[in-house]
This record gives C-alpha cells, sequence and structure tokens, in this order.
C-alpha cells in the first residue's frame, strides 16, 4: 500500500475539501491490483460499497490513462435512455425516431461528427437508425466512431430494479460482442447484486468492495492530507479520529479537515486530545443531525397505512440496535419478531408487509425523497445494512430518543386503536349473534304457529267434509241402497 500526494489534474481520484489541488489517493491492497487485473482481462467491473467510501475515486484513479465516458444513471431513466445517454456522452448525436405503436423498440438517426477535435463545425454523416434498447448497436456505433474504451454506469442504484435487471443481462451480451468495458458504480453492501440481477455475469464481470478499509489505509489518507497541507496532528487526535470515522474515508476526510482547521492556535497536550476530537465530531453531528433526523421521521409516515406500520417496525428495530450490531446487519427474523407486540398476539403488522419494505427498501426510500440511500437489503443473506456511514456517525453520538419516543408512542396508540377494534368487533359480533339467535327464535316461534294454524284449519275443513257428505237419493253406493233396491218389486210384478 501505498500514500501519494498527486497533481491538480482534473482527473485527481480524491481530494479532502474543495481545492483539487490538494488531492491525494491511498492505493489499497485487493482493491486496487483487482481492478487492474479485472481491465486485462477485458471483463466488467462492479464497484460497490458504502456511501462516500471512494469508489468514484477508485475509478477514475484506475481509468486515468483510459479513454472513458461516465453516465450518471438517476431513478427516472430507462434502458432507452441510459443508451441515449451513453451516445451523447461519446458525442453522437441522436435524433430520435417517432415510436411505432405497440413497438417497445426505439429507434433513432445517428448524426456522426468525422472529426471530434476540430475547432469549426465538423462535416456530418448521417448513419443508419439503431435499435436503443440494442446494446450491440449502440456499442458498435462507439467502437466505429470513438476511441472510447470504457463506459462507467455512475450511481447505478438509482435506477429501477427492473431497468437494472435488464442492463445487467445487457452487459452480457456486451462482454460477447465487444470489446468494451462496463464499469458499474453502486452503493449497496451485498456481494451478489449483480448475480441476482443476472446469473449469466458471473465469470464475465469483477465484484470490488470498494468500502473496506483497515484502520492502516484510513492513517496513511490522513498523514498523505497532513503533508500536502504542511501541518500536522497530533498522533493521539488522529489516532481517534480513524477510530470514530466508522472506516469511512470520506468521514475521515472531513473530520481531518475540520481538526486541522479549529487546531489553530490551541494546545492539545495532555487530556486535551479526547475534548478537541469529542468538538470535532460535535461539529460534523451539527450540520447532519437535521438531515438524519428527517430521513428517521419521512421514513415512517403516520398516516394509518400496511406499509407505514412496518417501516415503523423496521425503523424501531433499527433505533434500538446497537451500532456493532448496525455495522454487520439486521437479519430479518429479529425485524419480524418486532412486528409482534407479543407472543400470545396476533402480529401487529402483516409481516408480508414488512418483507415487502425491505426488499424494495431502496425504492422505498426514493419515493420519500432520501438521497442517495442509507438502508440496503441484501436479498441473499436476509440482511438490512446501513450504506451511510455518517448515519452510523450519527446515532453513535447523537441522542435518538425523542424518535425513538414518538415511533414507541405512535406504535402503542395503533396497538391500542387496533385493540379497541377488536373488541367493538367482538361486541359488534356478540350484538349479530344475539339478533340472529332472536331472530332464529322468532322465526321458530312463527313457523310453529303457522303450522298449529294450518293442521287447526286442515282438521275443520276434515270435519267440514265429513258433516256434508251424507247419503243422496238414487246413491248406491251404500249397502242400505243395495239392500232396499234388492227388495222392490219388479214393475208389473204383484206386490205382496
Amino acid at each position: 500500500m501505498t500514500a501519494t500526494g498527486t497533481s491538480d489534474t482534473p482527473d485527481s481520484p480524491l481530494w479532502l475539501g474543495r481545492d483539487r489541488s490538494q488531492a491525494i489517493y491511498v492505493t489499497r491492497d485487493g482493491v486496487d491490483d483487482r481492478f487492474r487485473r479485472a481491465m486485462a482481462a477485458g471483463k466488467h467491473v462492479v464497484v460497490f460499497g458504502n456511501a462516500d467510501t471512494g469508489k468514484s475515486a477508485l475509478m477514475r484513479h484506475q481509468l486515468a490513462n483510459t479513454p472513458y465516458i461516465v453516465v450518471q444513471c438517476s431513478s427516472q431513466m430507462k434502458v432507452t435512455d441510459v443508451y441515449r445517454l451513453v451516445l451523447s456522452e461519446a458525442d453522437i448525436a441522436l435524433v430520435v425516431n417517432e415510436r411505432r405503436k405497440k413497438s417497445k423498440s426505439l429507434t433513432a438517426t445517428v448524426n456522426v461528427a468525422t472529426d471530434r477535435e476540430a475547432d469549426e463545425v465538423a462535416e456530418l454523416r448521417v448513419a443508419p437508425q439503431i435499435d436503443l434498447a440494442n446494446v450491440r448497436d449502440v456499442l458498435r456505433l462507439i467502437e466505429r466512431q470513438t476511441k472510447i474504451r470504457v463506459v462507467v454506469l455512475e450511481d447505478f442504484h438509482y435506477l429501477k430494479w427492473k431497468v437494472q435487471r435488464t442492463l445487467a443481462h445487457d452487459l452480457k451480451a456486451a462482454y460477447e460482442s465487444s470489446p468494451l468495458v462496463f464499469v458499474v458504480v453502486g452503493v449497496w453492501s451485498d456481494t451478489d447484486r449483480l448475480s441476482l440481477l443476472s446469473g449469466d455475469l458471473v465469470g464475465r464481470s469483477v465484484l470490488i468492495d470498494a468500502g473496506r478499509w483497515t484502520p492502516v489505509a484510513l492513517d496513511s489518507v490522513a498523514q498523505a492530507y497532513e503533508r500536502t497541507v504542511g501541518r500536522s496532528l497530533p498522533p493521539p487526535v488522529r489516532e481517534r479520529l480513524v477510530l470514530d470515522s466508522m472506516g469511512c474515508v470520506g468521514i475521515l476526510s472531513d473530520a481531518t479537515q475540520r481538526a486541522l482547521s479549529l487546531m489553530t492556535g490551541r494546545d492539545l497536550g495532555g487530556d486535551q486530545c479526547q475534548p478537541f476530537v469529542d468538538e470535532v465530531i460535535s461539529d460534523m453531528l451539527g450540520e447532519l443531525s437535521v438531515s438524519y433526523r428527517y430521513f428517521i421521521d419521512r421514513f415512517w409516515t403516520r398516516r394509518q397505512s400496511g406499509k407505514s406500520r412496518a417501516a415503523a417496525v423496521v425503523m424501531l428495530h433499527l433505533l434500538h440496535t446497537n451500532i456493532e450490531n448496525l455495522r454487520d446487519g439486521i437479519g430479518r427474523e429479529a425485524i419480524l419478531a418486532s412486528g409482534r407486540v407479543a407472543p400470545n398476539l396476533e402480529p401487529f403488522v402483516d409481516e408480508d408487509l414488512i418483507d415487502d419494505v425491505l426488499e424494495r427498501i431502496e425504492a422505498f426510500q426514493r419515493k420519500r425523497g432520501v438521497h442517495p440511500p442509507i438502508l440496503s437489503y441484501d436479498r441473499r443473506r436476509q440482511l438490512l445494512r446501513i450504506v451511510d456511514n455518517r448515519f452510523l456517525l450519527f446515532l453513535k453520538h447523537a441522542g435518538v430518543d425523542a424518535e425513538m419516543k414518538k415511533l414507541d408512542g405512535t406504535i402503542k396508540a395503533w396497538v391500542a386503536e387496533d385493540e379497541q377494534a377488536r373488541l367493538a368487533q367482538l361486541q359488534q359480533e356478540k350484538a349479530e349473534a344475539s339478533a340472529r339467535r332472536r331472530q332464529n327464535r322468532q322465526a321458530q316461534a312463527a313457523k310453529r304457529r303457522q303450522d298449529a294454524d294450518q293442521a287447526l284449519v286442515a282438521q275443520a275443513a276434515t270435519i267440514v267434509r265429513s258433516a256434508g257428505e251424507g247419503p243422496r237419493v238414487g246413491d248406491d253406493s251404500t249397502p242400505r241402497s243395495r239392500a232396499n233396491r234388492k227388495a222392490r218389486p219388479k214393475k208389473g210384478a204383484p206386490r205382496r
């Protein structure tokens, strides 16, 4: 590992403060050499890690002598928008044709300048139409008309998951059909992100975790900056700043700059080092507290909804977790357990909603205006991680008791409302059951009365019918009639 004070070139990869003339860079074993080997092998490079850990600095340093373009991704981009911006960064003008109905492709007529370095307007020629959704068309055009060899997709995490998946599949096609190399830079913690997006990238890409900084490397950064500005911090102060940097080079850079500014004219000998470091951290937190407290409140909205409840459970568990466990990640099962107010009660919130919030945590933050993301979810390991080390610094040194109290109070109020609603529902169900039983009894009584009335009517009808059916004249259906008929003398016969 070497530490170098670099020149004032515009491609200086890392600087402390806004002055690029004070740019420095520290190489790291297992990071810089891995990047170089991947480029030499022609494989795509995926640089990931927490925010503000030197990912872009690593990319700029390693590509300083290579023609490359950088595409800044955003949440509103589609795949065709990404490729259109790639061609635009390559100085290739496009005239986008109108999309045909019921067609998913988007074609464009390409105007390519034959001399990019000319001061005057270069002669243009019209190239054939290309499909902006076809990565082969885009890369073939760049190969023929430019000297660019690397395409960098910066802030890849901002893209929607569907767009990320499509681009990941396109990287496989680019590897097989083009010598151009893609460098993907994003904020996430899971090492399997690209393989989850596309298993075809295994063996065709190299993953580099740029967020891992050892205390030795961080100390080298601080010393390199001290040499650049010509001033030095007392070793105990520097050591303490390294320990409080949360393993983040961005935090250490900011803290070192503030410390050198605040130490002017002060004696830091004896027992004054620790109070001075606390003052530096407090100075940093003064700017961070407002934004992070807003994030905590914004992450869960107090509007009654299933996802809001799930987000409240996630945030409350996060705030109650100690810093060391937060750095390692919070397991899904532990978060789900927080959604149960007691083992013998029903879950406070539907576990499927918690899973939905976790798996879509980046989009969930984006919809709430959180940029860049603070939380990331490792789908394969089912771990929720903080990818903003400054938020860890805030949780460690700033009090969040008010936020936890607000969350606890809101959740208890929701639980009380649920209990009241449950009791009201039970009372309503009891009242409805009692009403149904009363209606059934009344219906059965009415049926019995109706049956009795019908039986009386039938009996009366039978009696009436029996009473009205006596022997009729000429009716020989009875034995008496038959006997009389036999005893009656025939016509003309003498009577006895």
